[in-house]
Formats: structure tokens, sequence, C-alpha cells
């Protein structure tokens, strides 16, 4: 089929998903009143006005959440919920923080944090900015949260028992969710911290229940300190080596990691959530797919005329609205981002990143599962829209002609810009090697990716450790990809030979680092312990026992070693121990080593408990 008749054919499918009514149509929010808007408290009602002018006046409508803020600033509950926004992400941020205002200012929650009683008040909540001075750290706002929330406890917050801090992708979804059932279950005497548990590291940091003591001031000043760790590249990842410590001094009760879907989502989100979640955190997913699932819910709550004290207790969102308004926005974001990509602008390296990323999006595993949002041809067609627009660019430099004649570098590409399109051209490969089905359409696009990464080495001072690694790693995706194919077809001796060439690959990334404190390095150890593992697996079946005993020990000595000692995405690395020990204790058993096998196991259910949150 023509790539113009499937981007018709995708297209068609989105008219015919925004006419099917009952998923689309918003279910009124409201319950059954007739009260007209006049009468509406002065809250986050009033704010509708600004979601609804055109184009959106931002500081405006901050303002006004600010104000809704201040007017449930007299109740007598003892928590208080906190949220950063900032201006790149005041296109959902702003709606989630009216969306959530809209649950803080409902007259039903219960305000007492003790059993002695229920009482009930509207919950008071504040949007921290810029503005408002909780701008710690601009280069990496994820960060502002872990300095804002000891500053709010000495400060602002310091009358309340409780400080609730969410992320700016997380609105309160069912609006019975009252966060003091949470802490009268979780929240004992002894701990001072409530977090849910992640599919990554070891718990996630966009829904933290923060008492407010002496030791949460002094555990968040600690982990602010801590930022930019070896080995870390973000607040969950120190927080990672955090709670290791805790363990250590026997403090562990101070935080309680209590199930994701109590008080966060389960990654990936559109795969896991269900329409009674007390709350929907978009988190992984990009800034079009936040902003549409956002100001789909604004423009649902704003257009009740009821009373905001009686509004529906759910968000009214489902499964099939998530990722019918993902695919719209991300066919959007892909289809803007290429003609701008083509357009040879000046933010052409940004809008050409945005191209890629739309497509890692929708492309995704989950996406192409069962009742995903996009099937295997229609990504196809994406990857080879977006190859076709860095290959017209390359040819034109190629030829010496100018790409754009309105462009603002005439003539040929720079050596900067020429290695941006041939990089950018190898992911779309990439991307197509794992679409590709046969084994034949595979080693064909293999081929084409190790032409176009000996260019790009051509192009790079391979005199540089990280260009080594980079081009090694890249060589090692591919010849990994081979032997996964192989592996589902039960090739196992074809598989041994990728895999072997592979492992080479990525054992010259390693070598090519000068130590294991650069920020690529946890990752490629995983990547090796990935290429042992599977080797270790085809040797397994080819009746090969003991070599398989030596390639899964290679595999778990490097796991273990980077378990103790990285704390990046922990949780993954203990699940991948996990894994490896498992299939370790099988070897073993057919190798009737027994003593390593209980060894193994004892392992084995170390980990299931650590990991059993």
């Amino acid at each position: 089929m023509p790539s113009w008749v499937r981007i018709i054919t995708i297209w068609w499918s989105l008219v015919l998903l925004l006419s099917a009514e009952h998923y689309w149509h918003l279910e009124a929010v409201a319950l059954t009143s007739e009260e007209e808007s006049s009468n509406l408290s002065p809250g986050p009602q009033r704010c509708c006005a600004f979601v609804d002018n055109s184009p959106l006046d931002y500081e405006q409508l901050l303002r006004c959440i600010v104000e809704a803020n201040d007017a449930g600033g007299g109740s007598s509950t003892s928590v208080v919920f906190a949220t950063f926004v900032s201006p790149e992400i005041y296109s959902y941020a702003l709606r989630n923080a009216l969306f959530n205002q809209f649950y803080f200012s409902s007259r039903s929650i219960s305000t007492n944090t003790s059993n002695t009683g229920t009482g009930t008040g509207v919950i008071p909540s504040r949007c921290l900015s810029p503005l408002t001075g909780d701008d710690y750290f601009p280069d990496d706002r994820r960060w502002n949260k872990i300095r804002a929330i000891p500053m709010a406890l000495r400060g602002w917050a310091n009358a309340y028992e409780y400080l609730v801090f969410i992320d700016a992708d997380l609105i309160i979804n069912n609006w019975k969710f009252d966060v003091h059932s949470i802490i009268l279950e979780y929240g004992g005497n002894d701990t001072d911290l409530i977090l849910a548990s992640d599919e990554i590291d070891m718990a996630n940091t966009g829904f933290m229940v923060v008492r407010n003591s002496a030791w949460s001031m002094s555990f968040f000043d600690r982990w602010w300190s801590l930022k930019g760790s070896p080995h870390t590249s973000c607040d969950q990842h120190v927080l990672n080596l955090l709670l290791q410590q805790l363990v250590i001094d026997g403090d562990s009760q101070k935080v309680r990691i209590i199930a994701a879907s109590l008080i966060n989502s389960k990654w990936p989100v559109l795969d896991h959530f269900h329409a009674s979640d007390p709350v929907l955190h978009l988190m992984g997913e990009t800034s079009d797919t936040r902003t549409a699932v956002a100001k789909y819910l604004v423009d649902g709550v704003c257009r009740s005329t009821l009373r905001d004290d009686e509004l529906a207790v759910t968000s009214h969102v489902t499964p099939i609205k998530l990722k019918q308004l993902k695919l719209i926005a991300m066919m959007a974001g892909f289809e803007q981002a290429k003609a701008l990509c083509r357009a040879m602008t000046h933010r052409v390296e940004q809008e050409c990143e945005l191209m890629h990323q739309s497509i890692n999006q929708l492309c995704s595993p989950v996406n192409l599962q069962g009742d995903g949002i996009i099937d295997r041809d229609q990504c196809l067609t994406l990857v080879r829209e977006a190859q076709s627009v860095h290959n017209t660019i390359l040819d034109h430099d190629r030829a010496q002609l100018t790409p754009n004649p309105s462009a603002l570098f005439p003539g040929a590409l720079s050596a900067q810009r020429k290695l941006f399109h041939v990089q950018q051209l190898n992911m779309l490969l990439f991307d197509e090697l794992k679409l590709a089905v046969g084994g034949d359409d595979k080693t064909a696009v293999a081929k084409q990716c190790i032409l176009l990464l000996d260019e790009t080495a051509a192009m790079v001072d391979m005199g540089s450790a990280t260009n080594r690694a980079y081009i090694h790693h890249k060589r090692c995706i591919v010849f990994g990809s081979l032997a996964e194919y192989e592996h589902s077809q039960s090739h196992w001796e074809r598989a041994v030979s990728m895999d072997m060439i592979a492992l080479s690959e990525i054992a010259s990334a390693l070598e090519s680092l000068s130590g294991d404190t650069h920020s690529d390095f946890p990752g490629y150890v995983l990547t090796y312990s990935q290429c042992a593992s599977r080797l270790s697996a085809a040797y397994f079946q080819l009746g090969r026992l003991r070599d398989a005993h030596d390639w899964v020990h290679a595999a778990l000595y490097n796991v273990d070693k980077l378990s103790r000692e990285s704390s990046s995405e922990e949780r993954l690395v203990r699940k991948e121990l996990l894994r490896l020990r498992l299939h370790c204790a099988r070897i073993c058993a057919s190798l009737s080593y027994w003593e390593e096998y209980d060894t193994q196991m004892e392992e084995v259910q170390a980990l299931q408990q650590l990991l059993s949150v």
C-alpha cells in the first residue's frame, strides 16, 4: 500500500473515532442541580473563563488558580496539597492545576488525620511557580519539589500536619479519593513519608505524602544535597540511594512505599489505567499528550453549570479515551514536526527530534500490543515518511544544492547539521529494524544500519572514547536485534553467532569508556548482561549446559555489581537480577549443581521480598 494511502487511512480512522460520541463526549460532570453559574462559590469555576479564551492567557489563568487556592485557606483540614508549574509546561500543568482545584474545592472530603473524628471542609492547596520563588533548580525542574517541600514545612505550610506534593502531570481522577484515609492506614507514628512503588525505581515521587516533622525536613535537605551524585540523573535515582541508607541505618520504617494503584499510576499508564483509579499520572508521556488530556478534562468540567461542590465523583476519562487522545495528539505533533523539519527552519534539530520522539511514543511496544492505538504497518509508514525527510535533506547536501532557498543556511549543510541528520536517520533505521517482521527484511535493514554507522564513524572523531563507545553500542543493538529474531524462530546456532558479535561490540563499548563514572556506563552494563543472558539461553537450548552456566554467571556478575554500585533504575536492575538468578537456578538443576541451586533460590526469595511492594 502506498505511504500516502496509509496516512489517509490513519486520519480517516481518527475521524471515525471522533464520531463515536459514546467514546468522546465527556459525560456530564455534574449531578442534578439546576443552579445558575452566578451561584457558584468563589473558587475554580470562575477560572474557566480564562480557559475559554483563545489564545489562552496563561498568566491570567495562573493568577486565578492562585486566588482559588487562597479561597480554601480557612479550612480546618490538617493536610495541604501543593504542585509546581513553570512556563514550558503551562499548557498542561495549569489545566491540571485547575482540574485538581475543583477536587480540592468539593465539600465532601474528610479532613481529620486522626481516628478521633471525621470532619469535612475544603482542602487547601498551593500552586507554586517561579513567581512564588520556588524555582530552585531551573536546569532540571524535577528537583524543585525536593527543595520546595522543606522550605514549605518551615514556612507557609508550617501549620499543617501533612503536605501532599503532586507532580504537574497528575490529576485526582476519582473524587471519592480521600488522602486522609491513606494517612490513617499507612502513616503510623514512625512513618514520615508515604510514596507509591515504581516499575523502574524503588519509588515514584509524583505523589508524596510528607509529615511535618524534623525528620522530614532533614531527609529532604539531605536529598537535595545529593543531586548530581554519580550514576544518577534525576531525583528518583538519588532517592534509591537514600532508601538503601535507611535500611542500613535501621530507619526504613520512616518511609512507607505502598501500591501504585492507591496514590499514583502504574507505568506504562495507558496500559494499566482504570476509570475508577484515584489518580491519573501521565508519567513518561509527551507534552502534546498531556496537554490533550488536560484540555479534555478541563473543557468537560468547565462546561458544567453546577456548583463545584456538586460535581460528579470521577473525571469520566477511560482507558479508551486516553488512547484516542494520545493518538490524535501524537499524529498532529508528528505531522507538524515533519513539516517544520522538511522546511529547514532555524529550529530544525528540535523539530526533527520531535518527529522521531512522536514515532517512539506512538509505536512503543505497549501501543502495538493487542488493542493498542496503532498497528505495525502504520508505524512503518510513519518511520519511512520520517526517513524520506532526512534522506531528501542529505541528498540535497550531497548534490551541493540548497535544501530550501529561504533557509537560514544556504548551500551545503554544515558538518554538524549533516551529522545530526545522519544520526536521526540511523535511529529511524533502528525503529524499522524493530518493526520488521521477516528475517530477510530484518537483515536488509540491519545492513543499512551498519552502513550508516560506518558513515557516522567517518564523520566524528573516533579518537574520542565516547564516540567509539557510541558506535560499538549501536552496532551491538543491530546484531542483538538479529539475535532476538533468531531466538524467536528457535534458530539457536544462528542466535549464538549473532549474540557473540553483539557481545563483542558491547564489550568494546565498555572498554572504550575511561571508567564507570560515564553517564552511559550503567546502560551499557545492562546491555552486556542482556546479551550474555540471551547467549546463555541459546546454549541451554542446544544442550551446552556448561557454556550456558558460564554466560549466565557473566551476566550475573555485571548486574550484581551494577546493583551494588549504582542507584539508577534500581527496581529495574533488581528485576533483571531476579530473572538471571531464576535462569541460573534452572541451569544448575540440569547440571545437578544442587549447592549452587540452593544459593540461587535463596537469593531469588530475597529479591522477591524486596520487589513485593
